[in-house]
């Protein structure tokens, strides 16, 4: 199995987190468009990505333009998903396919619903799963995209925890930059973000406080602080993400790999 986090990327967005903007509510518009709703929620619930696409986008069609909220995020959020599922299997072109519908859409939402914290972080979540196909100037402009959009979702709502999480794994890979990656970030860019396992735990910490059943920041708190050193703790955080209920494709492929890491198999 290839490895989720690619070795050049400064951020892997893991979007089993998006599973906290929940399925919302449709605007009824028919008893057809609620029924693809329907039947795509329910595959989500399943974490059969592939069908809840097909589903929603199947109510796209029947939706008139401008799109609501609900259906912009449901597609951002599942396109997102299925994209890693994409990218885990080593279909790099579906993948990326697939990720750039989902940055239009969260494009889209972040113009049309600046107030939503969901749209900031979806749209930081799009940046950060294409920039694995991107190289270079585009990988650090993307890169730092995904800390100016996840701030954003907090200042808008401070008690959104999907981007505290995604930060805490922001800060994690900014820290482990090799010395070729930081001077390929300063020298376009004059600089790279703060990023410290401490820094890391912070937020990780703060995300799992906020949203105490989200699996993924539960694991990514675990890898964190493997990495400080803290081996006690981070087996009972790896523990969690190996028992929890998984909320999406990302958190089975993370409960393999906590298990690995607790050398469970």
């Amino acid at each position: 199995m290839r490895r989720i986090l690619h070795p050049s990327v400064a951020v892997f967005l893991a979007l089993a987190i998006a599973g906290v903007i929940g399925p919302g509510s449709a605007a009824a518009q028919g008893s057809r468009f609620d029924a693809a709703i329907a039947r795509g929620d329910a595959a989500y619930a399943r974490l059969d990505n592939a069908a809840a696409v097909r589903a929603y986008d199947e109510a796209l069609t029947m939706s008139g333009a401008p799109h609501s909220f609900d259906l912009l995020a449901r597609l951002s959020r599942t396109l997102n998903d299925y994209g890693l599922d994409l990218w885990a299997a080593g279909k790099d072109e579906e993948g990326e396919a697939v990720f750039s519908r989902a940055v239009d859409y969260a494009e889209e939402l972040a113009e049309r619903f600046p107030n939503r914290a969901e749209s900031w972080f979806l749209l930081a979540a799009g940046y950060g799963n294409i920039s694995l196909y991107k190289g270079g100037r585009e990988k650090v402009r993307l890169g730092r995209g995904v800390e100016e959009h996840c701030l954003q979702s907090i200042r808008v709502d401070p008690s959104f925890s999907a981007c505290y999480a995604v930060l805490g794994i922001f800060y994690r890979e900014v820290a482990e930059l090799n010395w070729v990656e930081r001077t390929v970030a300063n020298t376009l860019f004059g600089g790279i973000p703060r990023g410290s396992y401490e820094l890391s735990e912070q937020m990780l910490r703060k995300a799992v406080t906020l949203q105490p059943v989200i699996p993924l920041a539960h694991f990514e708190l675990g890898r964190t602080l493997l990495k400080a050193g803290k081996e006690d703790e981070a087996r009972r955080y790896l523990g969690d993400a190996i028992t929890m209920p998984p909320i999406s494709t990302l958190d089975v492929r993370n409960a393999q790999e906590a298990r690995r890491l607790l050398g469970r198999g």
